[in-house]
């Protein structure tokens, strides 16, 4: 009798196992993250690798972990950029200020509350790695960071106020420059929270606060009816009275139009008479081939450009790149009317074919496939601008072997095949490895866009030609996405991920 007891808790003990093993693993499939980590309530990056012969698991497990971090910020900067360009169209294009901003700081986003899994196949020897957060605590994040910034704001503008009406110029015109970072973090709080389904209770609205410091600053400085090297000037100036010091250098990126992330006449522009008032500022502006020998340790200034009326409204922020710290941001417009006259266009070169371009390629975008995807220029991913005759090198690292596949999509609407099924084998896993060509820019200019595919088996034929040595894709765009993406979007069972670079192509 005893036996028989100790044999059936013997098999009790296996079913235990056997359902405990089942669970650890359910989460390694697509459908079992969909069942406990469904899309609508998480966020989830996932990451797999088989392990080699004598490796440390809890190593691979760091790896891992920062690819499966990395895949799932991707996947909320997706949603975020999407939603502020959704917000644009239902508004009638007109952006709330908090959107403006978040369009130029979606990709650095600080999370909380990512959460982690881990699992070894010892039977496969391989491991397994999920990086999940609900919208839910990060709408409580966001939320407590919206209140923390207002509050913050609510002091500084007193304060400013203060000195303004006991007549202390100087203090209050440097208490108003303090506001300004300040305000630009919560503007992107408030964007994010909105976007992932929170609102604004933490009592004064910022929209009052912001027409504060608006109306205060501008009663001490006037910014109106600028020239781009007035503007310029008055950036250079407002960011060294928000930084203390200059010891960092500053990685200056191209200020794109709205939130299409396009380039123009103006941002290269605006850019080179930016760089040279900073310069004369005491800051070390460097390119993005001398930022990596900087590692993080940089400022990054990025900025965006809006429409309105006889203005561009010029919005740019600088973060520190270690600690994703916005520590200066301004306001600035430049008159139009000055631009036209000297024959300065903002508006990106064949924006409509550009545009069309992109709200095709945006539709159920490649996200969350599990494979890890980075791809750069020699200008970097941020908005780079090439001028006719310059050559562009294109770097690529994904974290295990894979096929990739380039395609460039012309000013003209016209589609180039650049590379097939280059493969990246196990020696290169987690290298930077430059694409063995380099790319010369020529007509026709304008607006275009590098599209990097990768998957773990070959890609599907496409239909092409081949004219003056470029095989030029046949299919039109939405039948070429679906046979490259595949159905991706419905059940992601195998390792994909895409990248896309907008690049702008200019004759001088």
């Amino acid at each position: 009798m005893k036996t028989f007891r100790r044999f059936c808790f013997i098999l009790l003990l296996l079913a235990c196992g056997d359902s405990l093993t089942a669970q650890a693993q359910q989460w390694i499939t697509w459908e079992g993250r969909e069942l406990l980590y469904p899309h609508q309530t998480h966020y989830t990056g996932f990451a797999e690798r088989q392990l080699s012969k004598n490796e440390d698991v809890n190593e691979v497990f760091g790896t891992l972990r920062n690819d499966a971090l990395t895949l799932l910020t991707e996947s909320i900067e997706v949603t975020v950029q999407s939603q502020t360009s959704q917000y644009a169209v239902e508004s009638g294009n007109r952006v709330e200020e908090q959107f403006m901003v978040s369009s130029a700081t979606s990709s650095d986003l600080t999370l909380s509350g990512v959460q982690y899994k881990t699992y070894h196949d010892k039977k496969a020897d391989k491991a397994y790695v999920l990086a999940y957060v609900s919208k839910d605590d990060l709408t409580v994040y966001y939320s407590s960071q919206l209140r923390k910034y207002l509050e913050q704001l609510d002091n500084l503008v007193k304060t400013a106020s203060g000195h303004a009406n006991s007549k202390r110029r100087e203090q209050a015109l440097q208490a108003w420059y303090e506001c300004m970072p300040v305000l630009k973090q919560a503007e992107e709080a408030l964007a994010l929270l909105i976007i992932f389904g929170g609102s604004n209770d933490s009592g004064k609205p910022l929209s009052e606060l912001r027409e504060e410091i608006t109306k205060g600053f501008s009663d001490l400085k006037n910014a109106s009816n600028l020239s781009m090297a007035e503007a310029a000037t008055f950036l250079a100036d407002g960011i060294s009275r928000q930084i203390s010091s200059a010891t960092k250098p500053v990685l200056l990126s191209n200020f794109t139009y709205r939130d299409t992330r396009m380039a123009s006449s103006f941002s290269r522009k605006f850019s080179q008479i930016l760089e040279q008032k900073l310069t004369t500022k005491g800051f070390r502006v460097i390119n993005e081939m001398q930022s990596s020998s900087a590692s993080t340790d940089l400022l990054v200034m990025r900025g965006t450009y809006w429409d309105e009326s006889e203005v561009l409204n010029v919005i740019v922020v600088l973060k520190d790149m270690k600690t994703s710290e916005t520590v200066a941001g301004m306001d600035i417009p430049v008159d139009k009317q000055k631009l036209a006259r000297e024959n300065v266009n903002y508006l990106p070169q064949n924006f409509e074919q550009a545009m069309a371009d992109q709200q095709v390629l945006m539709q159920d975008e490649l996200v969350g496939g599990g494979l890890l995807l980075e791809c750069w220029t020699d200008k970097g991913t941020d908005s780079p601008i090439y001028t006719s005759g310059e050559k562009m090198k294109v770097f690529v690292r994904v974290n295990q072997p894979a096929y990739l596949r380039f395609i460039y999509f012309l000013a003209d609407g016209k589609k180039t095949l650049l590379y097939d099924d280059f493969y990246i084998d196990a020696s290169k896993v987690n290298k930077a490895v430059e694409i063995p060509r380099q790319f010369t820019c020529t007509p026709p200019f304008g607006v275009e866009t590098l599209q990097v595919l990768a998957q773990v088996e070959t890609f599907p034929e496409l239909k092409t030609e081949k004219v003056g040595g470029y095989l030029y894709i046949l299919e039109d765009t939405r039948a070429l996405l679906i046979k490259t993406r595949g159905m991706m979007q419905e059940m992601p069972t195998d390792l994909k991920a895409e990248k896309r670079i907008v690049i702008t192509t200019m004759k001088d």
